[in-house]
């Protein structure tokens, strides 16, 4: 027990027994050691009260989830085609006093890549979760049809998102969401693969759709690259003319 503690609680008894006595609390107690008695009372009574209420408020439960860091790679001055590996990773940290699970889930513009779950992330802890994945599969969400130019490069700028759900009773979401990263997305579209070349396995895969249309067994809207709703001989000479070439 300090100096400076006894001299705070000693002004705290002085003003509590300056008001006890300018509010009438010791009215009817006439001699000075009862009047103490009285005014102990009421001075322990009161540092309970408010002991109570300092323990009540430091109990209360904080849940607070956030992302405090993103990165993307390749980084945003590379090009990349359908089948290279795209990574990121997403920093969540617990903010708050008590241990969280929370799913965290990656976007690429708007279209969902992955959601992964977080269990039992300990107060005041940060963990990394990495994500990985190629833009193959979602083609037709970044290069919708149809096309213009089918033999010519197709290039997309495309930003990456990451947000952590809101975790129940957490009042702090402004920093769930977290926006970073640009990926340069590139398809040539003969390219059925997605290998960043035009071989004869996007030739092959084009000569099996032959004669085919929406709605037939063998269609395939990628091999339809002049969008005529028919995969002909057209389709198969924008193939034979891209034969070759690379990108990316």
């Amino acid at each position: 027990m300090t100096v400076s503690y006894l001299t705070q609680n000693l002004k705290h008894f002085i003003l509590v027994y300056h008001y006890g006595v300018k509010l009438k609390l010791f009215q009817g107690v006439r001699s000075i050691k009862s009047r103490l008695f009285t005014f102990l009372f009421v001075f322990l009574l009161a540092i309970s009260f408010v002991g109570h209420r300092i323990s009540t408020v430091s109990c209360v439960e904080v849940h607070d989830v956030a992302i405090t860091g993103f990165a993307v790679f390749p980084g945003s001055d590379v090009f990349v085609p359908p089948n290279m590996p795209i990574n990121a990773n997403v920093t969540v940290e617990n903010q708050g006093t008590t241990d969280e699970s929370c799913n965290v889930t990656l976007y690429f513009g708007n279209v969902t890549i992955e959601t992964i779950t977080v269990t039992n992330l300990q107060a005041e802890s940060e963990t990394n979760v990495t994500f990985e994945w190629i833009t193959f599969p979602i083609r037709p969400f970044i290069f919708p049809p149809p096309w213009e130019n089918p033999m010519e490069v197709m290039h997309v700028n495309v930003t990456m998102k990451g947000v952590v759900e809101v975790v129940p009773g957490e009042v702090d979401t402004a920093d769930n969401v977290y926006i970073d990263g640009v990926i340069h997305a590139l398809w040539l579209l003969p390219d059925i693969d997605g290998d960043g070349i035009i071989n004869m396995r996007d030739i092959g895969f084009v000569a099996r759709a032959y004669a085919s249309y929406p709605g037939h067994i063998r269609w395939k809207r990628y091999a339809d690259f002049n969008s005529d709703e028919i995969i002909d001989m057209k389709d198969i000479g924008i193939s034979a003319r891209t034969f070759g070439s690379y990108y990316g």
